[in-house]
């Protein structure tokens, strides 16, 4: 018998389907495919969705996006989270901001600030809700933005890198040259070249003096371990030792710099039989390579060719023969080992392209498993839309399931033992093209500094008006690339992107069109990209969904025990006034919902007893606890302070001069350090000013609520955890290997030091529920002491007479003091009354209105600042009414170009849409 499940409900349709060369089973197929679906119905999926309104930005810019959160089974609005979390990344995986914002009907909008004192580099856009957290942070939006701008972006010019393998290492001989966004060169300078592991640990550190044309020549090692992929960084800093470029270098297992694999369609190579095998080949930034090759037999023969037709990737076949070895060839690097062969086996093929409206399955045999049982199930999302049990009474099987039975995006065909042991799996991708559509209507002929009016209609692919939310951004093609052909959207993001594992080259391309070549390269696609697996363990699903915000807690007893029906009161401690007040049930838990939208950063929460005193009471607070920030590898081959395409660079030179206009001209290269910021009443040793680095009251600002430890990681270099030498105990590190020793207000932390029992990490513990506890609005300032000019009178002060007489810097694990200044004044103490609990929430973040200029008169001579906006116009909340229309108007910028309108937006079915419009501006 075979279950196919109707699309978007949960109710399967049983009807007899009769194979000619198969006996059907229905007796444990059923059960099988139910407890599967009980699975996703019980732990159903997630997908945020951010769009911004540019792929990158200039240091002052503003980012303005918008967020969907969808249920990853039907694309409709979730009703499981009603709070999105938008964390903003710096280069080196350190928090800068994180924004919660209300959803409604899956939808929210708001923006990032770009501080201008921030460092140039790639940052990066991670999103997801509470109830994502149980599954992976793989899962989370992730979406990588480079910055510019600013005097710490210089630009480097490469004009010859090689990378020679040696071994265990590669020997990297480099020339290149330095310049600002303005394009002066940095002649005769002094620069320090340093190269840094993954870590942040730098292996060497030369400073050198550029040539006249700004460029400089370096050869130098890295290794290259057979194992694990290594990746490095030449960082080069100016002559105030601050950073301005990061430059990647990488090492992977192939001497060639070209890594191929060889995947069979069904996961192993079968003697005997015709097999597929996908091929992808990147090069040493991990960007798809095209190659053409042979595949050859241990004898030397040559039993097939192969050619990528899609960023390095394509397919092949041919028939293995039984105890033979096969190797793939690609000009004159050394042949590539394909999988071994088997001579016993299954091969599961999925033939996606022969027929659009249904898709063909093949199954194959070896000879000795004919008349065995097996389960063939075809699932999306995790949910079975087919099965049956087959018995194989011949060696080999083909049928044809509608692709109207799926789901639009990533279904996939397993291949089991009827124990449910895998034996093949083969992803495949249905593209049904009923995707939103979207007409656009321009009244008039459009001009500089004029209104530009227009409308669009959205309707489905029958043709019918479609109501729902839409967000729209204009942008000047001149200073913004956006390819509608390449880029990912929400239709990419949802249907492919969100399903597949690792970084997906140019995902907009498998939509651009429905053409024969893109179905080829998407079906290659599905073979040699894994994909996410929706076999959750709901045991280990310990975080419910957050439909709203609360306050959750208990009240306590002397003993520990929960303090039966305690009085508890809330209190907004800013603008806003919140007073709420609630009784704990008889286990002493409470709860506050139904806030109204507020903008407070903190509560105070005081519990009393039932006869309304405050002894021998106490408060717990289930605070919230984030998920930690893990590297992520770059999706962008060089960084964008490396190179720049033209398009950015006319962005960076419109700014330039606009900056130049307003501020007079800058030249970027020569700025310099004259004096450095006082931190108000500071304790440090070495006087007001003497530090190597300082984190000021204008950098915590700008951080709100994060914690003094999310500070640390995104401010401090190479800040991590470590341990050093033969001491076991683990430690906050920094650059170079050095311990940090933090002082609060003059005070040494450590004097508080009591080793707890039973934890794992006794110091690491200790010092971690301070960093926690403090946040940026506790602090006034943080300086660094790094260097032994400024350390070394923390070192005479606070070190005890043991730890000076074994102290050698010498020998390694020298000390980096981190002098912290707090508005307290009271040291590293942890304030928490027992019946008064000061709560910091994450604060919410509320879109803002988006700036439009009026041009009352466009005839007027501008003698003030010229209109150079990148973005034109953003409409976060776009609402088509019951007719699917929506009507605009904006008012153009200065400069004839030409405008890129990009829409994206679903509706409340599950339906999404993308499209664009290019617009010509003229004088």
């Amino acid at each position: 018998m075979t279950i196919l499940s109707k699309h978007y409900r949960h109710v399967f349709i049983w009807v007899i389907l009769v194979l000619s060369s198969c006996a059907i089973h229905a007796q444990s197929i059923e059960q099988y495919v139910s407890k599967g679906n009980k699975v996703q119905q019980a732990a159903p999926r997630e997908i945020v969705y951010i769009q911004t309104d540019k792929p990158s930005y200039l240091l002052g810019d503003t980012i303005w996006y918008s967020a969907y959160v969808v249920d990853a089974y039907e694309h409709k609005p979730s009703t499981l989270s009603g709070i999105a979390y938008v964390e903003f990344v710096n280069p080196s995986n350190g928090l800068v901001k994180r924004y919660a914002i209300h959803l409604a009907l899956g939808h929210g909008f708001a923006q990032i600030p770009l501080d201008i004192k921030m460092t140039p580099g790639n940052y990066r856009i991670r999103a997801y809700t509470r109830w994502m957290e149980n599954f992976s942070d793989s899962l989370f939006f992730q979406k990588e933005i480079p910055v510019l701008g600013g005097v710490h972006n210089w630009f480097m010019d490469v004009s010859s890198y090689r990378q020679i393998p040696n071994g265990t290492q590669d020997s990297v001989n480099m020339n290149f040259s330095l310049k600002d966004q303005g394009g002066k060169v940095a002649s005769n300078r002094m620069v320090t070249l340093q190269l840094t592991n993954t870590k942040g640990k730098a292996l060497f550190s030369k400073e050198i003096l550029t040539k006249d044309d700004g460029s400089l020549k370096i050869d130098f090692i890295v290794a290259n371990n057979k194992k694990k992929n290594e990746s490095y960084s030449l960082n080069v800093l100016d002559g105030n030792k601050v950073q301005r470029i990061s430059y990647p270098i990488s090492t992977i297992n192939n001497p060639q710099q070209i890594d191929i694999q060889f995947l069979p369609e069904s996961g192993h190579l079968i003697a005997g039989m015709e097999n597929n095998v996908a091929f992808k080949a990147i090069d040493a930034n991990g960007i798809g390579t095209e190659v053409k090759g042979i595949i050859r037999n241990s004898k030397g023969d040559s039993v097939a060719a192969f050619s990528s037709i899609n960023k390095g990737m394509g397919v092949l076949q041919f028939t293995p023969q039984p105890n033979e070895k096969y190797y793939g060839v690609v000009n004159n690097y050394n042949p590539i080992p394909l999988p071994v062969v088997e001579n016993s086996g299954t091969i599961l093929h999925v033939d996606n392209l022969s027929n659009k409206d249904s898709v063909r399955v093949h199954i194959s045999i070896t000879p000795d498993l004919q008349g065995q049982h097996f389960f063939i199930l075809g699932k999306n999302k995790g949910y079975v839309l087919y099965g049956a049990k087959i018995t194989m009474s011949k060696l080999s099987l083909t049928f044809s399931i509608a692709k109207s039975n799926f789901l639009n995006g990533i279904s996939y065909f397993s291949l089991l033992k009827t124990n449910g042991q895998q034996l093949n799996e083969r992803a495949f991708f249905c593209n049904n093209q009923n995707h939103l559509k979207v007409d656009w209507h321009f009244n008039t002929v459009v001009n500089t500094k004029d209104s530009i009016p227009f409308s669009i209609k959205v309707s489905d692919w029958e043709n019918k008006p479609i109501q729902g939310i839409f967000s729209l951004a204009v942008t000047d093609k001149q200073q913004v690339a956006k390819n509608e052909n390449a880029d990912e959207n929400i239709l990419s993001y949802l249907l492919l992107s969100s399903d597949l594992k690792g970084n997906i080259e140019s995902p907009g391309y498998y939509f651009h069109d429905n053409s024969t070549e893109t179905q080829k390269a998407l079906d290659v696609l599905m073979m040699t990209q894994g994909f996410v697996k929706y076999d959750w363990d709901t045991t280990k699903m310990t975080i419910t969904p957050e439909p709203d915000f609360q306050v959750t807690g208990k009240a306590t007893t002397l003993f520990g025990k929960g303090a039966k029906k305690a009085n508890i009161v809330l209190l907004g401690t800013k603008n806003q006034t919140i007073i709420k007040d609630t009784t704990a049930d008889d286990n002493g838990n409470f709860v506050f919902n139904d806030f109204p939208l507020f903008d407070t950063s903190s509560f105070v929460i005081q519990a009393r007893n039932k006869k309304n005193k405050t002894f021998g009471i106490g408060i717990e607070i289930n605070s919230q606890k984030f998920p930690i920030i893990n590297n992520l590898q770059s999706n962008i081959a060089f960084p964008t302070n490396v190179n720049m395409d033209t398009t950015l660079k006319k962005r960076v030179d419109i700014y330039d001069k606009y900056v130049e206009r307003k501020y007079g001209k800058n030249e970027l290269l020569d700025v310099t350090v004259t004096t450095k910021a006082r931190v108000e009443g500071s304790k440090n040793l070495n006087g007001p000013g003497q530090y190597d680095q300082a984190i000021t009251k204008s950098d915590l600002e700008q951080m709100d609520d994060s914690t003094l430890l999310e500070i640390l990681k995104s401010k401090l270099k190479s800040f991590y955890v470590g341990t050093c030498g033969k001491d076991p105990a683990h430690y906050y590190m920094t650059q170079g290997n050095y311990k940090i020793r933090f002082v609060f207000d003059g005070i040494p932390l450590d004097f508080f030091y009591d080793p707890p029992a039973g934890t794992r990490y006794p110091y690491l513990d200790f010092v971690t529920q301070y960093l926690k506890y403090y946040t940026a609005k506790d602090i006034k300032g943080i300086e660094i002491m790094h260097s032994s000019k400024y350390s070394s009178s923390y070192i005479d002060q606070y070190l005890t007479f043991q730890e000076r007489l074994y102290y050698n810097p010498v020998m390694g694990c020298p000390y980096t003091y981190i002098e912290i200044t707090t508005y307290g004044q009271q040291g590293p103490f942890l304030k928490q009354n027992s019946s008064i609990y000061l709560y910091r929430p994450q604060p919410f973040s509320y879109g803002m209105a988006f700036y439009q200029p009026k041009y009352i008169n466009r005839s007027l001579q501008d003698n003030h600042l010229p209109d150079v906006r990148s973005t034109i116009y953003w409409a976060p909340m776009l609402i088509t009414d019951k007719n699917g229309e929506a009507k605009l108007s904006f008012y153009s910028a200065g400069l004839p170009t030409n405008y890129q309108f990009w829409l994206e937006g679903m509706d409340l079915d599950g339906n999404i849409g993308f499209s664009t419009k290019n617009v010509e501006v003229k004088e």
